[in-house]
């Protein structure tokens, strides 16, 4: 995959091509970061090409040829200190692609959940409204005397998001099925004599329980399990587990290593990546912080936190700055042929 930057022009940020008012502002006004965008090829001088976008045009500088006429699908990765695009394959699942703008910086589906359980007390089944209101509960805290969850809870939460719908339907699991939420979700969906309102909030739904079992999909090719974590308490949350067999040649005893990264952000801390890698009974963690000031406030409770995980068998805890957010780190898995991109470009 390759990045596409805005060519800087002398004393300009961006060149505008057409006889525009402001299009610096509505530029950074209309394209968000992580936003997609569909644009064509207008021209092509050399690596510089010409964007078509529609209401604007403009000339960037691509790390690949382009030809005239070519059709797009772009990311935008950063709006300042100028734009930056990356341009997406065409080979990219088209589903994913599809679904993918549904990221966004909060996840709110404890949120979203609650105002549907409102919604369909009058039109719901027993089941589906305990199931619901148990989910609620789980991913606000409720009934939790600390707000993170236990071990127990994420290992059950594939299954009560439903994203494991479509095998169970196969193997016959009907019961499971219907007490997921991508099982009621469709219910809710399909009944016809459900109101429109919950009808609508339902798909809206179901499109984010979708995104998450493309993800899930997509990430399992590469031998990659990826597990959610909608909770209240996160901003934006994802867990990534790996196994790593042991290098031919390696010295050791032939143990798999494991490693379990958390990519979060949480209002007060920010943008937090931990790496956490398991070999054989020793525990190696790494933590990294977007926002500098968070290194600070973890390193006060540093000793704190390696006492905790000393009984796990802890050999280094290290934290630092660098930290990345979650989604731009998501979508870069979910294209494992992209390069890193400098964007500084």
């Amino acid at each position: 995959m390759d990045a596409i930057s805005l060519v800087p022009p002398p004393a300009m940020t961006i060149q505008p091509v057409a006889a525009t008012q402001h299009i610096a502002q509505a530029l950074e006004h209309n394209l968000l970061p992580y936003q997609f965008i569909q644009a064509s090829v207008a021209e092509t001088d050399g690596r510089q090409v010409l964007l078509d976008m529609g209401q604007q045009k403009l000339w960037a500088q691509a790390q690949t040829d382009l030809q005239t006429g070519q059709k797009l699908n772009l990311q935008v990765l950063s709006t300042e200190p100028r734009l930056l695009f990356q341009l997406l394959p065409a080979s990219l699942d088209r589903r994913l692609l599809g679904l993918l703008h549904l990221f966004d910086h909060r996840t709110e589906l404890g949120a979203q959940l609650s105002a549907l359980l409102a919604e369909v007390k009058d039109g719901a089944t027993p089941e589906q409204l305990e199931a619901l209101q148990r989910l609620t509960q789980q991913l606000s805290g409720q009934g939790r005397s600390v707000p993170t969850p236990a071990a127990q809870d994420l290992a059950g939460l594939v299954r009560m998001l439903g994203l494991d719908f479509e095998g169970r339907l196969y193997h016959g699991q009907l019961e499971d099925v219907r007490q997921g939420l991508k099982g009621i979700l469709l219910a809710l969906q399909q009944e016809d004599g459900q109101a429109e309102a919950v009808r609508e909030n339902a798909g809206q739904l179901l499109q984010q329980v979708e995104l998450l079992q493309v993800c899930r999909a997509r990430l399992a090719q590469d031998g990659v399990l990826f597990l959610p974590l909608p909770f209240d308490f996160l901003d934006q949350g994802y867990a990534l587990i790996e196994e790593h067999p042991q290098s031919e040649g390696k010295e050791g005893d032939g143990e798999t290593r494991y490693s379990l990264t958390l990519n979060v952000t949480m209002s007060q801390l920010g943008a937090i990546n931990v790496h956490m890698l398991l070999e054989g009974k020793n525990l190696f963690v790494r933590l990294r912080c977007r926002n500098p000031e968070s290194v600070g406030r973890i390193r006060s409770t540093q000793d704190q936190l390696q006492q905790a995980l000393a009984p796990v068998g802890l050999r280094a805890l290290n934290v630092e700055a660098g930290g990345e957010d979650p989604v731009v780190l998501l979508m870069k898995r979910l294209r494992p042929d992209a390069p890193v991109l400098d964007q500084r470009i």
